[in-house]
């Protein structure tokens, strides 16, 4: 991937419910995320009860690559067409992965709220969403275009 990454970090976090096994949702964000350093929180649920949360952030922009390389490609799309309601206004992407699939070994982008939570930095400079919409845009459809190349590669 010859081109710039135009991201600059990733934070992440997950809530480990009193219903759930911790190190099963770590071994999701593993999978997830690849080598991680998680913060560990306590933290009280809606309800009162007692809940789990996980944190970090990866501040490498070949980690942040390869979360984009372990994406199907129909995931890949899907956060293409959804990028404008997927960007906020500080530059972040915002993505749900699968808990469950996560830790099965795959990722799945979902809308669900009991996911992993993902919020990935776009580099813009100038600072303006137009541009960081376009920069992000150009870059997935580089990962994109990428694993299309693999796939006809291995046919």
């Amino acid at each position: 991937m010859a081109s710039k990454i135009p991201f600059i970090y990733l934070e992440y976090r997950a809530y480990c419910h009193a219903t759930e096994d911790e190190e099963k949702v770590l071994h999701a964000l593993k999978n997830a995320l690849g080598e991680i350093k998680t913060e560990r929180r306590f933290v009280t649920g809606y309800h009162g009860n007692p809940v789990v949360l996980l944190r970090g952030k990866l501040g490498t922009r070949k980690a942040i690559v390869e979360f984009f390389r372990r994406l199907k490609a129909n995931d890949l799309k899907r956060i293409i067409s959804e990028l404008e309601q997927r960007i906020d206004e500080n530059f972040m992407i915002h993505i749900r992965v699968d808990k469950q699939a996560a830790y099965e070994g795959h990722l799945e982008i979902l809308n669900k709220i009991d996911a992993i939570d993902i919020a990935i930095k776009i580099e813009s400079f100038p600072a303006s969403y137009e541009r960081a919409l376009k920069i992000a845009t150009e870059f997935l459809m580089n990962v994109l275009e990428s694993k299309a190349t693999n796939q006809d590669q291995h046919s």
